[in-house]
């Protein structure tokens, strides 16, 4: 599933307060659930549409041959 976060200033602080997982990282879901913990409220909103993680080279040229492609189909 791909993720699109869009906070309110307070998640620094809750983001100060996460310790590392077991993974050694800091997790944004660990933030979000200290807000929940504190009363908060989280929405999520459901997108239409093609998404694509760009966080691999592979994936990246994946995409730019895919737009390529869109675009010359127009």
């Amino acid at each position: 599933m791909t993720s699109f976060y869009t906070f309110l200033p307070d998640i620094f602080h809750a983001c100060h307060l996460v310790q590392p997982s077991d993974r050694s990282e800091y997790e944004i879901s660990d933030a979000v659930d200290l807000l929940i913990q504190s009363g908060r409220t989280i929405d999520a909103i459901g997108l239409d549409g093609w998404r694509i993680d760009v966080g691999y080279h592979e994936d990246r040229d994946q995409e730019k041959d895919d737009s390529k492609t869109r675009l010359a189909l127009k």
